[in-house]
């Protein structure tokens, strides 16, 4: 049976369509591949509506994973081979771009508790994979489930400006989705200035939806903290301030500066087992994070599930370990799209 290749973001259609040198599209490659051909799709997304004319096999490649596109918006990330021939697009459940506005969080802090219902739950996602990159196209295909993504080049916007990190963060932005940029503080003992210098660059260079403030631990002065908080505000009107307070007891302080805070990052095992502090509940969901690693993907619905019993709206689960980094990749596709699933 003869085999055809097709990579979205490596490919071009005047290629012969081998392994080394594939095809860009897919209805290019059902034009050109005879019957009986069996096509193996690389990773990357394909915005295309597809018509078929011939029996021909359609197969992800191994290991990697396919998002298509049609031109309506649909999409349905496919993480396996087929078994049989093409029968035409993808007509599963929309995870394709939003062509609408944002749907994020609000542009500032609340002005006072809520008891106001769930406004169902996005995935705010620790993107520290430098673009271009086949993730970037998942994450992207993933709008507007995916509302939140954050990350930067070196813990911060680095020394220069980068265009690939220009060119990402406008396309994230275009779908609907918020970017921000990451700064650490370490418990306020950074010195002020240069997180300042830090928000500084990332507004100038790259023009962010906000900041996401790491190391925000309980000896973090307020002062220090509301300073950072005003001088973020200060470089646009619309901007999202995320304080990673994971493993304090008093995040409460905080609340009339920011728009989120996370006060949970860690295990699986540890968040089944995870109370939210009493006055959390006088807050609507969209106020809080919470990002679990190492999760096995046996474990992901009932981490899911709990999630939903704790009045939050920002989620991210992976099952990448603590050590080295967890967040430098996407998990396995696989575990991605149930974890899409489970919004």
């Amino acid at each position: 049976m003869t085999s055809f290749y097709v990579s979205a973001s490596q490919g071009l259609n005047s290629n012969s369509g081998s392994l080394e040198s594939p095809w860009q599209t897919i209805q290019h490659a059902l034009n050109t591949a005879p019957s009986s051909a069996t096509i193996n799709l690389r990773t990357g997304v394909y915005q295309e509506e597809l018509s078929v004319k011939r029996s021909q096999t359609l197969r992800v490649y191994p290991g990697e994973l396919v998002v298509l596109a049609g031109s309506a918006g649909n999409s349905e990330p496919s993480t396996g081979p087929s078994t049989g021939p093409s029968t035409g697009p993808s007509t599963g459940p929309a995870t394709g771009p939003s062509t609408g506005p944002a749907t994020g969080p609000s542009t500032g802090p609340s002005t006072g508790p809520s008891t106001g219902p769930s406004t169902g739950q996005q995935l705010a996602v620790p993107a520290y994979f430098d673009p271009p990159s086949s993730q970037w196209q998942i994450l992207d295909a993933a709008v507007p489930k995916v509302g939140i993504v954050y990350g930067g080049p070196a813990n911060g916007p680095w020394t220069q400006k980068l265009q690939t990190y220009t060119t990402q963060i406008a396309k994230s932005q275009a779908l609907g989705c918020d970017w921000l940029g990451y700064v650490h503080i370490t418990g306020g003992r950074r010195p002020l200035n240069e997180v300042l210098a830090d928000v500084d660059k990332w507004y100038s260079w790259y023009n962010v939806n906000g900041i996401f403030v790491d190391e925000v631990e309980s000896s973090a002065p307020l002062t220090y903290t509301k300073a950072l908080c005003d001088h973020i505000r200060s470089k646009a009107a619309k901007t999202t301030i995320i304080f990673n307070v994971a493993g304090t007891q008093d995040s409460q302080k905080h609340m009339d500066n920011v728009d989120i805070i996370c006060p949970f990052e860690g295990r699986a095992n540890q968040y089944l087992n995870y109370q939210p502090q009493a006055w959390m509940k006088n807050y609507p969901s969209n106020r809080f994070l919470h990002i679990i690693f190492s999760c096995a993907q046996s474990e992901l619905g009932a981490v899911m599930a709990a999630s939903k019993t704790k009045n939050v709206k920002y989620m991210y689960v992976t099952s990448l370990a603590e050590s080295p980094n967890p967040f430098d990749s996407l998990p396995p596709s696989s575990f991605w799209n149930q974890e899409l699933s489970l919004l």
